[in-house]
């Protein structure tokens, strides 16, 4: 850790670009062996690609953000429940099984199932031989396409 490294590092915590790239030029006024080189002009590339993502969360914008939160600090409960014996899901899906993961996670299983109950609605009851006959004409005309 000497003083260029350190100084690189709060230029990218500050996000000032100018102050890195003259941090990056002095180092490579150094003599530097062809390894050192070749890792500096890859660190180059990649803070140059990726330099508008380095942004920290409160200056994009995100004003609360003090944790890290129950997905980061905890990935095997959502690894293990989202990718076991290669499931797949749609989009809606996943996000209702990472938000139950998540509540669980924080403890707050329980309210969020109440919340969520109490917004369902009682669905109409069918009859049931309407449905058969709607499924036996539905089936009727794909058999005759074929």
């Amino acid at each position: 850790h000497n003083e260029l490294a350190m100084r690189a590092i709060k230029a990218v915590r500050h996000h000032d670009q100018a102050e890195l790239t003259i941090i990056l030029d002095t180092y490579e006024s150094q003599n530097l062996t062809e390894k050192q080189a070749d890792d500096l002009m890859r660190l180059r590339e990649y803070l140059q690609r990726n330099w508008r993502y380095i942004l920290s969360p409160q200056m994009r914008g995100f004003k609360d953000i003090h944790l890290i939160g129950s997905v980061e600090s905890s990935h095997r409960a959502f690894t293990y429940r989202m990718k076991k014996k290669g499931k797949s899901w749609t989009k809606q899906g996943a996000k209702a099984m990472i938000g139950l993961i998540e509540a669980r996670m924080n403890g707050e299983l329980q309210a969020s199932l109440n919340t969520i109950l109490e917004q369902l609605t009682v669905l109409p009851r069918v009859a049931q031989t309407s449905l058969l006959q709607e499924m036996h004409i539905r089936t009727g005309e794909f058999l005759r396409k074929a």
